[in-house]
């Protein structure tokens, strides 16, 4: 079973590569302080969770979501929008709910 908590999972993470909390630190250029902080429980900023993964070598959202990463990922083959909408969202928003849009 998944760690429930993303400091669980960083723990986790690091444990696995072998790594102490001072040698992630390092190599995620961050103090150690950020890294028991987060261990411990405390929250971060995504980009230090981007920093933290690239430095682990996995995934942000392996040290985010419980599941881990997910199976599916976008392909080439879905369908999305070539280029932006011009007109803006917040026209599609009301007080209430979201208005689907074309554009």
């Amino acid at each position: 079973m998944p760690a429930p908590f993303p400091g669980d999972r960083l723990k986790e993470a690091r444990r696995r590569r072998g790594l102490t909390q001072e040698a992630l630190a390092e190599r995620a250029n961050l103090s150690v302080g950020v890294i028991k902080k987060l261990e411990r429980g405390g929250t971060g900023r995504l980009e230090t969770y981007h920093v933290l993964a690239r430095a682990l070598k996995v995934r942000t959202s392996a040290l985010l979501e419980p599941a881990g990463p997910h199976e599916t990922r976008r392909s080439d083959d879905d369908n999305i929008l070539e280029k932006p909408c011009s007109v803006p969202v917040s026209a599609y928003v009301t007080r209430h709910n979201v208005q689907s849009r074309t554009c």
